[in-house]
């Protein structure tokens, strides 16, 4: 699958991406602050950047989940972001 990148697939990029990020502010406006920080590999993950990982309590021995990232192929992404766009 070739592919190209229109109008009309940048405007569904704009659309999930305008729509996560109000749900998010939503969510940290209501004080629903989840540590569920994404997780690709031990050198590839939320905690190794995060300058709040010595306060934040994230515990997986205690519950918490890390969100693991899969691998996708770019036509992949886009089939994902107009399906839920």
């Amino acid at each position: 699958m070739e592919l190209q990148h229109t109008t009309q697939s940048i405007g569904s990029l704009e659309t999930v991406y305008d729509g996560k990020l109000e749900q998010a502010v939503r969510e940290i406006m209501d004080g629903m602050i989840e540590c569920s920080p994404y997780y690709k590999n031990a050198a590839d993950n939320a905690c190794v950047y995060c300058e709040y990982n010595d306060v934040c309590g994230f515990d997986d021995t205690a519950g918490d989940r890390r969100r693991l990232i899969d691998k996708l192929r770019a036509d992949e992404v886009w089939e994902k972001l107009v399906a839920s766009g």
